[in-house]
């Protein structure tokens, strides 16, 4: 039989790495086949990113290997394709995934090692390939492929997409049952139970396919979800671009509920939902934290600037009905979180920083997530036409995965981000990347989120002028520990602009983990800030809070963020800070009333060690809400 092998190699995070969803869906429906089956057997998929040498070494005599490449894995699969040719001449190389162009063949000029592209969804090309090439028939009638021509020509099939109907699911199939039983690390698992997007939204690779949404038995989806369960799958991804967005998507809901319920797996889940359907997300979300599945509920807006959203074609939520939908999810206690991407042309600073600002007057204080504006090669924003139409420039940087130790590995990923547009410079994009992690340090994870909000409802001051003045002071007292923090961080951004730098934050303090700056930020600071409280003191005082007032202030914003060993607590207060706080999170101006009373804290779920609370608090917990203490706070009166 011949020997097939796949390649789609995921990084770890901490001892967690996703099972290989992609290349086992197309071995599950390639191996249908009887031909197939009698022809060919699946010998081993490569998962995580091995030493290449060996893997290559260890194959035994492969017919063909097919790589899976995203941003994360394209360079990986290249070098390791290269010493695939060199060690195995004979064996066919099959490339394909998100990281290859959709609609031309000119990367295998390029790749002289690889002898055909899967272009767009690859269940029925790969299966048709293997038929054409065990039956010596022509490639042109297999869609979605690209090959050479015998006198060397380059040669691209029309694509399609197909009816999903009939795939089978790589778990009930039995692909991954080789990497369950052997593997060393805790394995993540994705959920597919549609295929498709409606919307063709500029920066998306989605955009290119835009199509309508093609379902999967629902009999598939719920024994996926028992094999999950089954095997113990503790975080789980929704491969689906808009869940919520069909009638049976609340059913599929309550058998994840029901899972965790019965086996307590899957024990988290993250999606995606869907826009335009607010009132049905909010009940998704409700049913999933009632039972701990979920990591936060997603308002994503991607900009609140008009140009910007009329040049990616969205349409977001009204400030208005922004605020009632975060309102609602508070009064459930239901953590929220809002996604914002940087450097969408259109864009400015002012407007960025102004976008940033209606999303905490509107209540948007737990975290917002902000995602630099990338190139991706089969978004629409990717293609010459739109670069050239918006004057897009953008830099080709190691690829900014967090929360996962740093490569260890010779091959560097890549990632093209936007650093300026029509509408906003290198300078500014540089300004608004400082300004967000500025708001996440500071205000998201809460280290001067009680003076933010009381200088907002007492004296009119918006959040983005104070975080503006709080810059603006960082950084003319470099000499400080926040000084430092940003002035490195510049540093790292402008070598970033220039070419020549990266994302990875490392702190050895908190371990072999690489973090995004505003969390860097406040792990920084955090860990010595007994002494970052005394140095920032002049610029609280600079504005005019009542003496008796500004101490109490101090004292409560000291309290209000966890740390670690900091777990069993009271202080005296003369104002009942902790009423008042609670009401601003709820977007509620009360009256700040003198009332002394006791604030106390026992929580023992936060960790006594420095890298167990960044990994607990700060990494999974900051979607959640986890690391501020305001709402757990209990309150004697005296």
């Amino acid at each position: 039989m011949k020997n097939i092998y796949f390649v789609q190699a995921s990084v770890p995070y901490g001892d967690s790495i996703y099972l290989p969803y992609a290349a086992g869906a197309l071995a599950a429906y390639a191996f249908l086949d009887e031909t197939v089956r009698q022809v060919y057997k699946l010998k081993r998929i490569i998962y995580y990113r091995e030493n290449i040498d060996k893997a290559v070494e260890e194959m035994e005599d492969p017919y063909l290997v097919g790589f899976s490449s995203y941003i994360w894995s394209h360079e990986y699969n290249k070098k390791f394709a290269g010493k695939l040719r060199e060690r195995w001449p004979e064996c066919i190389i099959v490339f394909g995934g998100h990281n290859i162009p959709s609609q031309s063949p000119e990367l295998l000029r390029e790749l002289q090692y690889v002898d055909f592209l899967i272009q767009g969804e690859g269940e029925v090309p790969f299966r048709d390939l293997l038929l054409a090439l065990h039956n010596k028939t022509d490639f042109s009638g297999i869609s979605n492929l690209s090959f050479r021509n015998p006198d060397g020509t380059l040669q691209k099939t029309p694509n399609r997409v197909y009816d999903v109907a009939d795939f089978p699911s790589p778990y009930q199939a039995g692909v991954f049952d080789d990497i369950v039983n052997s593997t060393p690390y805790t394995l993540n698992g994705m959920l597919e139970t549609n295929r498709g997007c409606p919307f063709g939204c500029l920066f998306c690779d989605w955009g290119v396919y835009k199509s309508k949404v093609r379902c999967f038995p629902e009999e598939r989806v719920k024994n996926d979800i028992i094999w999950l369960a089954e095997h113990k799958i503790e975080f789980c991804t929704c491969a689906d671009a808009n869940f919520g967005i069909l009638e049976r998507d609340v059913k599929i809901a309550d058998w994840i509920i029901e899972s965790k319920k019965k086996t307590g797996y899957p024990s988290k889940v993250q999606f995606c939902y869907t826009k335009g359907r607010e009132d049905v997300v909010f009940e998704l979300n409700r049913k999933m934290n009632e039972v701990g599945l979920s990591k936060g509920a997603t308002l994503s807006m991607q900009t609140l600037n008009d140009e910007a959203l009329k040049n990616i074609g969205r349409k977001n939520l009204n400030h208005e009905r922004l605020c009632e939908e975060i309102i609602r999810y508070n009064s459930l206690d239901i953590p929220t979180y809002t996604e914002i991407i940087l450097g969408i042309p259109g864009e400015t600073y002012d407007s960025f920083c102004e976008g940033m600002n209606k999303l905490l007057k509107a209540g948007q204080h737990n975290s917002i997530i902000v995602f630099n504006c990338e190139l991706l090669l089969n978004s629409p924003m990717g293609q010459k036409e739109t670069i050239e139409k918006f004057k897009i420039k953008s830099v080709k940087t190691p690829y900014k995965q967090h929360h996962c130790a740093p490569i260890d590995d010779d091959v560097v990923e890549y990632s093209h981000i936007v650093t300026s547009t029509y509408s906003m410079s290198e300078e500014d994009w540089i300004r608004s990347c400082l300004f967000v992690s500025c708001i996440g340090a500071f205000h998201n994870l809460g280290l001067l989120q009680c003076f933010a909000l009381y200088l907002y409802f007492e004296k009119g001051i918006e959040y983005s002028a104070f975080y503006k003045l709080l810059l603006d002071w960082i950084f003319n007292h470099p000499e400080i520990i926040c000084g430092e923090v940003f002035a490195d961080i510049r540093q790292r951004l402008e070598r970033i602009v220039a070419g020549t730098g990266d994302w990875r934050y490392v702190i050895p303090l908190y371990g072999p983990i690489t973090w995004p700056f505003e969390e860097g930020a406040f792990l920084n600071i955090l860990y010595r800030s007994e002494k970052f409280y005394d140095e920032i003191l002049p610029f609280l005082q600079s504005f005019g809070i009542p003496e008796d007032v500004f101490t109490d202030l101090l004292t409560y914003q000291k309290n209000a963020v966890k740390r670690p060993g900091h777990t069993d607590f009271s202080f005296e207060l003369r104002y009942d800070m902790n009423f008042y706080f609670n009401s601003a999170l709820n977007n509620e101006k009360t009256d700040l009333r003198l009332r002394p009373n006791v604030v106390s804290l026992s929580d023992s779920s936060i960790p006594d060690a420095w890298p167990d609370y960044a990994r607990e608090m700060v990494w999974y917990g900051k979607r959640g809400g986890r690391i501020i203490n305001i709402r757990s706070f209990k309150v004697r009166y005296v």
